[in-house]
């Protein structure tokens, strides 16, 4: 169940920021960056996925520590560490910052899949066909929001976007009572 629930938050979270924040409102962020950093938007849309593979192998990640098999984590870590290095050799003296975020999220790739298979050998049930498509739905709605106006204020369009998928996301029930309880706790204790 902790799994469960930890791919749910790392996926509403992931796909929160990345959707709203890289993808759909990047047009908006021209007025807060300089002209000069224009060509670096590419690349930081790209490594913008890293926010979510990086959620998604943590958790895997303590699974495996928790059954021991960190000795293999660390083999992972290292061969990764390795593929960035050869990655970042080829693709940044071609294509510079961008290379350099593609082979980012190359590596991270490998270790998550790595992570999967290792999970997958031990026994361990990733549930990712109960955890995607709820976040998924949500992301689909907002982003038809954020794209329908986004000549709205960036101000009133990330609070608005925000709240338009939480509450579809509460709507169709994408919340466990164990989340919904923790939420309600946390409001509580702001009062």
């Amino acid at each position: 169940m902790f799994i469960q629930n930890h791919l749910n938050f790392s996926f509403l979270l992931g796909y929160l920021s990345q959707l709203v924040s890289f993808y759909l409102l990047i047009d908006s962020y021209y007025y807060f960056m300089v002209k000069n950093f224009m060509n670096s938007v590419v690349a930081l849309q790209v490594l913008s996925w890293d926010v979510l593979l990086k959620f998604l192998y943590i958790c895997i990640w303590f699974v495996l520590i928790s059954a021991n098999r960190q000795n293999r984590l660390a083999l992972i870590a290292g061969a990764g560490a390795l593929i960035n290095i050869v990655l970042n050799l080829f693709l940044i003296p071609k294509f510079s910052f961008f290379g350099a975020a593609v082979a980012t999220i190359l590596t991270e790739t490998f270790i998550l899949l790595t992570f999967f298979y290792l999970a997958w050998v031990n026994n361990f049930k990733i549930p990712i066909l109960n955890i995607v498509p709820k976040p998924v739905f949500a992301c689909l709605v907002m982003a038809a929001f954020i794209l329908y106006f986004n000549s709205l204020n960036i101000y009133f369009l990330i609070p608005i976007s925000i709240l338009i998928y939480l509450v579809i996301f509460y709507l169709i029930k994408g919340f466990s009572p164990d989340e919904l309880h923790l939420i309600k706790n946390m409001f509580k204790g702001t009062k």
